[in-house]
């Protein structure tokens, strides 16, 4: 789902031409786990970062990796397998 994130500008306008990661909280969190794993493989991923505790309720997790047709490849508050995560958003596994 998109949501307004500012007074003229929707989450999805914030989405660039590849993968997106969603961090709906600011501060500590797992999302340095998935961008080192993608950055090894090559992957680009652009690292949102959003302090908007209603996303987490909309998504149902803290962090949201958007493929580049908008679809939700992952989604969760910790990150058990960075290198599995990132296989199977790219479709490698």
């Amino acid at each position: 789902p998109n949501v307004v994130v500012s007074e003229d500008e929707t989450l999805f306008d914030q989405f660039g031409d590849g993968f997106t990661l969603v961090d709906a909280v600011a501060g500590p969190s797992d999302a340095k786990l998935l961008l080192d794993e993608a950055e090894l493989v090559g992957v680009p991923v652009r690292h949102l970062v959003l302090d908007d505790p209603r996303l987490c309720q909309l998504y149902g997790h803290r962090l949201v990796l958007v493929r580049p047709d908008l679809h939700i490849s992952w989604s969760g508050t910790t990150v058990a397998n960075p290198a599995d995560v990132v296989a199977r958003a790219r479709g490698a596994r």
